[in-house]
């Protein structure tokens, strides 16, 4: 156990190694971008500010977005173009290959979300108030909430592109089609459990306005972030056995 958990380490540094020049760069964006903004609004008047913040949100969206589509086509080249003939190569299971991809994947995910709201919440006050609100429980949970699903989404990404390999003649469109459906499924399977612990929840003791304790959306709010953590992980070893089964490098 040791051995593989050394061995899925150094791919993970390796793999850091090779991606964290364009991850700095899309938080140096992000971040430049709210100090940029910060210094600018407090000399300009309301019209001006208003384009301005509109155009720095772009830009930070842009630069958001940016990760989801430099990681997995990273992933994709990494693995299953002429590059992944070095990355099976190695002396590593390809489970353990696919593994530090999709957690590297996850790290420069969870850093890049956390680059944006440091970059939100130095335009103004106001913006500040959105993630730093009196209510600092409400606050964590919103964060940890935020940073599954986008840490969640980089999962989806990658194994939207480890089935997309399988269309061989239309990678891309594969790609395209698995990420929009299991999206749908996620998130319809998301709504039904949230609303049957909800459900649940207040038949077993919810206040009579209609709604639940702190503790029972406490355990909701568990129940979601542990789901989550299962959904990446059955994703990563779908991903890892349909590699291994139908491994066809270009």
């Amino acid at each position: 156990m040791s051995e593989k958990f050394t061995t899925l380490k150094k791919l993970i540094k390796y793999e850091i190694k090779k991606t964290w020049k364009i991850i700095t760069l899309i938080c140096g964006i992000i971040i430049c971008a709210g100090i940029f903004l910060g210094i600018v609004g407090e000399s300009s008047n309301n019209s001006t500010l208003n384009t301005i913040a509109f155009l720095i949100f772009m830009l930070q969206a842009s630069a958001f977005m940016l990760t989801f589509v430099y990681l997995p086509v990273r992933y994709y080249k990494s693995l299953y173009s002429a590059e992944g003939y070095l990355a099976f190569t190695l002396p590593a299971s390809i489970k353990q290959v696919i593994s530090s991809k999709m957690l590297t994947g996850a790290i420069w995910t969870f850093t890049v979300f956390v680059s944006i709201i440091i970059g939100v919440c130095l335009h103004n006050e106001s913006s500040r108030n959105v993630f730093l609100s009196e209510d600092i429980g409400g606050s964590i949970v919103a964060f940890i909430i935020l940073s599954l699903i986008a840490v969640s989404n980089i999962f989806i990404s990658n194994f939207s592109v480890t089935i997309g390999c399988l269309w061989k003649k239309h990678k891309l469109i594969g790609t395209i089609i698995c990420y929009v459906f299991t999206c749908f499924v996620v998130c319809a399977l998301a709504s039904l459990l949230y609303r049957g612990l909800a459900a649940i929840m207040y038949n077993t003791g919810g206040n009579h306005d209609g709604t639940i304790s702190e503790l029972q959306a406490s355990i909701i709010f568990a129940a979601e972030a542990i789901s989550a953590v299962i959904l990446c992980f059955l994703l990563n070893h779908t991903s890892a056995v349909i590699t291994e089964k139908t491994l066809n490098l270009e």
